[in-house]
């Protein structure tokens, strides 16, 4: 295990098996993408993980040479494909997984059917496992709900401004059929977007909840002043800067070109200032293939 120490002694045990035969919450979780591959960001950059993605998210981000990587749980937000029960089956599986990533979308928008779905795998697995969520840093963790207490690490991604859409220019939002749907956004909308992007108060919430990553999408040296603004927000109101080892600058790029493009450069800052360089494996692998 990468966490030495590790609360095993969860909700789970406080319930009987004859109890998970009940309809649970996480039953209407939107569960689009079940899928085991390696984790392609940030600190445990090559673990073996079980991916969960939840469909659904408050952003909509456009930066300046791509959109979001998972549109399709975002701009077109998908309906759920898979069930808790599909999730315990793969589990089965892979019995040397320790880790699970939940991701989006926004997954911090479903915490009440998420501790449902951890403690429900846990009690038919049998088994404790290290969770990262992937989230955009704008939902705090709600203490009126379990899944608080599964979660190892906070991979907190915050919004810069670098991606917030620009009013009228029009994005090509891939579409399954393999074809490209334009959508453009009007003032208001966009101004809805730059105000929900940032939460100092969930971000912190976190912060201190959890262990975590701040990990910055890096598109120019313009992405470097509205860091340096979030980063000193959160030192006044968290009340310490976060250490260097904890940002993390990941290149922004959904494909290895667009990846290559600014990669020198976000090392480069990386280098100045003490923070990580976050590549992103899965794409350097298998491309914007989705995981399934």
């Amino acid at each position: 295990m990468k966490n030495e120490e590790t609360n095993v002694n969860t909700p789970v045990k406080n319930r009987t098996k004859e109890e998970t035969e009940l309809r649970r919450i996480c039953d209407n979780l939107p569960i689009i993408d079940c899928f085991v591959s390696l984790q392609g960001e940030g600190k445990y950059t090559g673990y073996p993980s079980l991916f969960i993605r939840v469909s659904g998210c408050n952003l909509r981000c456009c930066f300046q040479g791509s959109i979001c990587d998972t549109a399709y749980s975002s701009f077109r937000p998908e309906k759920g494909h898979y069930t808790k029960d599909d999730v315990v089956e793969l589990l089965a599986k892979y019995p040397m997984l320790e880790d699970i990533v939940i991701t989006g979308g926004e997954p911090m928008m479903y915490q009440e059917g998420l501790g449902d779905l951890m403690e429900y795998i846990e009690l038919i697995t049998d088994r404790h496992f290290q969770v990262t969520v992937e989230t955009n840093g704008t939902i705090a963790p709600d203490p009126n709900y379990t899944f608080e207490q599964y979660v190892s690490l906070y991979s907190i991604s915050p919004k810069l401004k670098t991606s917030v859409p620009v009013p009228h220019k029009v994005y090509n939002i891939p579409h399954p059929d393999h074809r490209q749907d334009p959508v453009m956004f009007d003032e208001d909308t966009v101004e809805k977007y730059n105000n929900t992007r940032r939460n100092i108060q969930a971000l912190v919430a976190m912060m201190e909840s959890a262990d975590y990553q701040l990990k910055f999408v890096y598109s120019n040296k313009e992405s470097l002043e509205d860091i340096d603004d979030l980063l000193q927000a959160i030192e006044d109101t968290y009340g310490n800067a976060p250490s260097p080892e904890s940002i993390m600058l990941m290149p922004e790029g959904t494909t290895v070109e667009q990846l290559d493009r600014v990669s020198k450069e976000a090392a480069a800052v990386c280098i100045e200032r003490g923070y990580h360089f976050s590549d992103r494996l899965h794409i350097r692998i298998w491309g914007d293939k989705r995981g399934f």
